[in-house]
């Protein structure tokens, strides 16, 4: 039962961060975010 929680953590911590990576990249690519930031 341990791995499955070990597996959970590690899988949403992955997805997190390709999520989090893939809308920052997505922000910065995007022309409308960089005139609104200035």
């Amino acid at each position: 039962l341990g791995i499955i929680f070990v597996l959970l953590g590690l899988f949403s911590t992955v997805v997190f961060a390709v999520s989090a990576g893939g809308l920052g990249a997505f922000l910065r690519r995007n022309p409308a975010v960089l005139k609104w930031q200035g």
